[in-house]
C-alpha cells in the first residue's frame, strides 16, 4: 500500500500524526463521517509520496489542523447524537 511506504520515509512525528488522525476518525458515532474522514487521511498521506519537501511540510501543517478539527467535531458528535444508520 501506498500510505506504507509514504510512512517509512517520514518523520516518527508524521507517523504519530497519521495514527492520531486515524483514531479520531475512528471516533465518529455516524458511519458515513467515520468512512470519510478516514478516507480523507488516508487519501493526504498517500498523496505525499510524490511531494517535495516544502510541499510537505504545508501538508503535514494541514493535517495537523485537520487533526484539531477533527477532535473538535468528535467532541460534538458524542453531544448530540444523531439516530443509528442501516449500515450500524
Amino acid at each position: 500500500m501506498r500510505v506504507t511506504r509514504v510512512l517509512q520515509a517520514l518523520s516518527p512525528q508524521a507517523k504519530k500524526l497519521y495514527e492520531e488522525l486515524l483514531h479520531e476518525s475512528g471516533k465518529f458515532q455516524d458511519y458515513n463521517f467515520r468512512a470519510y474522514f478516514t478516507r480523507k487521511v488516508r487519501k493526504s498521506f498517500g498523496e505525499m509520496e510524490t511531494m517535495e519537501e516544502p510541499q510537505l511540510a504545508k501538508a503535514l501543517k494541514k493535517n495537523e489542523e485537520l487533526l484539531a478539527v477533527l477532535r473538535r467535531q468528535t467532541t460534538l458528535s458524542h453531544l448530540y447524537p444523531t439516530k443509528k444508520t442501516l449500515l450500524e
